[in-house]
């Protein structure tokens, strides 16, 4: 008897211990990204982004970071490139120049800043580039945000690795390009 009462303390214990603390319920406005980071540009500019974003070393611009990209797909990496241009004249993305293809360019207002929207894709022995980019000016900078999927041709390998899926690979860019604020 008394191992069963103690049993059953043990028991009610453990389950206690198990239920789940409260979960805050986000609410209508509520940012899915509250945990992200800021990087901050000296040009006066931030962009959140998530934990797992891995920032390379190139030594200035552009600021390259990589993201989490699907594993076991045909998809090599998924980064994003941000530059600043000091007084150029037009204000584009320049990267992957003028041999990709892609969607004519229009305007979007993205927290009250006016960018030049472009997508594109471009190819290279064995390898493809979907790219989106967005360009807007600060004072005499060129400030361009570009999204890259790098992907694998078909019949690179010999056993093909499964397509990633684009749309889900490339939500994430929204999400980012949405957090971009000028700095006071």
């Amino acid at each position: 008897m008394r191992q069963t009462a103690i049993l059953s303390v043990l028991l009610l214990t453990a389950c206690r211990l198990m239920t789940p603390a409260a979960v805050p319920i986000p609410t209508p406005g509520h940012l899915p990204n509250v945990d992200w980071l800021a990087y901050q540009d000296p040009a006066g500019f931030s962009i959140q982004h998530p934990l797992t974003w891995q920032q390379l070393d190139t030594g200035g611009y552009p600021v390259v970071s990589s993201l989490r990209a699907a594993p076991g797909t045909n998809l090599i990496e998924k980064r994003v490139e941000i530059n600043v241009r000091e007084g150029s004249g037009e204000c584009r993305q320049s990267s992957y120049g003028a041999e990709t293809t892609g969607a004519s360019p229009e305007h979007v207002l993205i927290n009250g800043a006016d960018f030049l929207f472009q997508a594109g894709s471009g190819i290279a022995a064995g390898n493809i580039y979907d790219w989106t980019s967005y360009s807007t000016t600060k004072n005499s900078s060129c400030i361009t945000i570009t999204f890259v999927l790098h992907s694998s041709s078909s019949g690179v390998y010999g056993t093909e690795p499964p397509a990633f899926d684009r749309a889900a690979e490339s939500a994430i860019f929204l999400e980012l390009i949405n957090t971009f604020r000028f700095e006071p």
